[in-house]
């Protein structure tokens, strides 16, 4: 271990920092001018309205497909099963 030496002497007292002065408070200046309000610019021509899309016919409707194969039996069996 090594030896606890005994403390030293103590040093100067560093310097104190000056007191700097206080700033006077300054009383507010004079209101500036209003700035020039901007021009209400006139509402031009309403355009012209844009043609509506044709509607179109309807087609034919196609034939019924297929039922899918077990399509009736689990449709009823879930049906029963439930009740």
């Amino acid at each position: 271990m090594f030896p606890v030496l005994p403390d030293g002497p103590v040093g100067p007292v560093p310097p104190v920092a000056p007191v700097l002065p206080v700033f006077p408070v300054l009383p507010d200046g004079p209101v500036g001018p209003v700035p020039p309000v901007a021009p209400v610019l006139p509402v031009g021509p309403v355009g012209p309205v844009p043609p509506v899309a044709p509607v179109l016919p309807v087609g034919p409707v196609g034939p019924v497909g297929p039922v899918a194969p077990g399509l009736f039996f689990r449709l009823t069996n879930e049906s029963q099963s439930s009740m």
